[in-house]
């Protein structure tokens, strides 16, 4: 790689990096309103003057220095892997280099599923790469001696490999996120078909009738499955992680199990499972009830309704779920009308605490039937 070359590669990858779409830079981490890389050739760039006070340091004049065409083959190593290399594999890239972020974009794909849906230009690949670019560049335009541009050359190559890899890592990171994404859109599609088929308008739906529309069509699930008895046995059900951590029975959560479980189970011990959830929420939406809307009871009392609708919603909504459909369709239409009522509730909008508890009871006591 020549020196034109390397400053072309520089330039592209710098940017690349600051990319933005509707003002916001794609490789920036949650920093999405900060360019992520400064351009190293900037007068007032402080990665260029960090690298020009590494070279002075270590060899006591500038790049430029007719004295630089005799640095050795050792002194050259010693400068690459002592000087420069923290510049850009440690803490100084993100001191002098990117003003990104580690920490990705984390996205909500499906009701219970998130994934990471950025890169940042804290990568390691790019560290490399920019190192690479960065090195030749500057050293190249000063009298550097053949046995130090031989060992330049030789790191260089080195990195760039070194880069690929980690690039191409991270790439298949990114298509196996764009696959669950594409995975996770197709579902929601499904749902959405459903819920336009099947569930009234959310905003004029009536709870209370919904609720003992669903107690009159439980007797069907005597020839189907209970709500989480009729899910995949290929991945735990871990209902352990939305109860309460003091809710235990001989040190275990009394929520925890698994599908292979469940599925060996009858449908009364699955339907109790479920009791035991609904109940659990109703227990502490009655506590919030006693302290008050604006209580920290409150505040976990909702939470943990959220997220038990929340999972029930988005199991009622896939296609390959075994319940009736008008089931399906009345169950969702009251956990939307929850999370919807829980949330007015938060905001400090509503204090229907007895609308959330009397519909959560028709609910569970459905199930006992």
């Amino acid at each position: 790689m020549s020196r034109g070359e390397a400053e072309r590669v520089l330039k592209t990858m710098t940017g690349i990096l600051n990319s933005n779409l509707n003002g916001e830079y794609l490789f920036a981490g949650i920093n999405t309103d900060v360019k992520p890389v400064a351009d190293f050739h900037d007068p007032a760039s402080p990665a260029k003057a960090a690298f020009d006070a590494a070279f002075v340091a270590k060899f006591g004049f500038t790049q430029n220095d007719p004295a630089a065409a005799n640095i050795s083959a050792v002194d050259m190593d010693d400068f690459l892997t002592n000087y420069v290399e923290s510049q850009f594999i440690g803490a100084g890239w993100e001191t002098n280099w990117s003003s990104a972020s580690n920490q990705k974009i984390t996205s909500r794909i499906t009701l219970n599923e998130t994934a990471e849906t950025s890169l940042t230009a804290n990568e390691t690949g790019i560290r490399k790469l920019a190192m690479v670019a960065a090195t030749i560049s500057d050293l190249l335009s000063g009298p550097l001696g053949e046995e130090a541009r031989n060992v330049l050359y030789d790191r260089s190559l080195t990195l760039v490999g070194e880069a690929i890899a980690d690039i191409a890592g991270a790439q298949a990171e990114a298509g196996i996120v764009e696959n669950r994404v594409s995975d996770a859109s197709a579902r929601i599609s499904s749902q959405v078909d459903l819920f336009n088929t099947l569930i009234k308008d959310s905003e004029g739906i009536d709870p209370y009738e919904a609720a003992t529309r669903v107690n009159d069509l439980r007797a069907q699930l005597d020839a189907s499955y209970a709500l989480t008895a009729r899910l995949p046995a290929t991945q735990p059900l871990e209902l352990s992680a939305i109860t309460d951590s003091r809710n235990q029975t001989n040190g275990k959560h009394m929520y925890q199990f698994s599908y292979s479980e469940v599925q060996t189970d009858s449908l009364a011990d699955a339907r109790d499972r479920e009791e035991q959830v609904l109940s659990r929420s109703i227990d502490l939406l009655q506590a919030a009830r006693e302290k008050g809307v604006n209580s920290q009871e409150a505040v976990e009392a909702i939470h943990f309704m959220i997220r038990v609708w929340t999972a029930f919603i988005d199991d009622l909504g896939n296609p390959e779920n075994e319940l009736p459909k008008e089931l399906r369709a009345n169950l969702i239409s009251i956990g939307l009308w929850l999370l919807r009522e829980g949330e007015e509730v938060r905001q400090g909008r509503s204090q229907n605490l007895d609308g959330l508890i009397e519909v959560s009871q028709i609910i569970r006591d459905g199930i006992q039937q």
